[in-house]
């Protein structure tokens, strides 16, 4: 079982995850789902984050990259385009 399963199992129920979760969408974190960030309620999270292996939305991605880069370090997110043309 990957890590980030068995951080998911353990977490308390978020009724909406599990309201996601009864109609078959993405997840937090997940390719298309609600954006990673806690703080952040946006859909279509598409911003793959390396160092968590997570998605992010565009703006909380940017945000990422920003600190990053004013810390000196590389960026972290980058868009995931598999899907995009």
């Amino acid at each position: 079982m990957a890590y980030q399963d068995v951080w998911r199992n353990l977490r308390p129920a978020d009724p909406a995850e599990q309201f996601w979760q009864n109609y078959g969408l993405p997840r937090r974190g997940e390719y298309g789902g609600r954006c990673n960030n806690a703080l952040c309620a946006c859909t279509g999270a598409d911003w793959f984050n390396r160092a968590s292996g997570q998605y992010y939305c565009d703006d909380c991605a940017r945000w990422i990259n920003e600190t990053c880069l004013k810390q000196g370090m590389r960026k972290l997110c980058e868009l995931h385009t598999e899907h995009h043309y």
